[in-house]
This record gives structure tokens, C-alpha cells and sequence, in this order.
């Protein structure tokens, strides 16, 4: 499965700034860390979900081995510009939290 995830990290990066650029050319975010165990998910605060924002520091969180189980690797745009929706259509913070 190693491959595989690994497969999966390569592809969404290379869509990361098309999902940025579904907001706006002027969008501007860190690429999302990723997780590929459980542990990585609990250190990184990725709990009940395979993706998130986090609202205290802006960034994109996703659990490259969740997105594999439940079969999402064909929607990177769609996935990656939700979050993305969070900071920048929808924006929170810790306030809101």
C-alpha cells in the first residue's frame, strides 16, 4: 500500500495549485501536510475526517492513507479546494472554534 500512497501524495500535489487557482490566481496557502498512518493524523489533529483547515495556523491537513480506503483519489481538485474554501470563501477562526 506504501506505493500506492505514495502515488496518491505525488498526484494531488501536482493539482495543489490548480486548487488554489479554483478561488484565485492570487490564492496563497503552504502545501497540506500529509498523513499516512494514524499516528500521523492524530499528531497532526486529523481526527473523525480525511481532510480539513486547520483554523490556528491555515493548513491543509489530508490522510493520504483515509482518501485510499475510501477510494477518493480521483477528486483532488474537488477535495482540496473545499478546504481551501474554508480560509477563503468561508473563512474561521479560532473565535468561531
Amino acid at each position: 500500500m506504501t506505493g500506492a500512497l505514495e502515488e496518491l501524495v505525488a498526484t494531488w500535489d501536482a493539482r495543489w495549485g490548480d486548487a488554489l487557482a479554483a478561488w484565485s490566481k492570487l490564492t496563497r496557502l503552504a502545501p497540506p501536510h500529509w498523513c499516512m498512518t494514524p499516528e500521523d493524523e492524530a499528531r497532526e489533529g486529523l481526527t473523525d475526517t480525511f481532510a480539513q483547515i486547520r483554523l490556528d495556523d491555515h493548513v491543509v491537513v489530508l490522510s493520504a492513507r483515509q482518501l485510499h480506503q475510501q477510494q477518493l483519489e480521483g477528486f483532488p481538485l474537488e477535495i482540496m479546494a473545499h478546504e481551501i474554501g474554508h480560509h477563503v470563501f468561508c473563512p474561521g477562526d479560532l473565535g468561531d472554534a
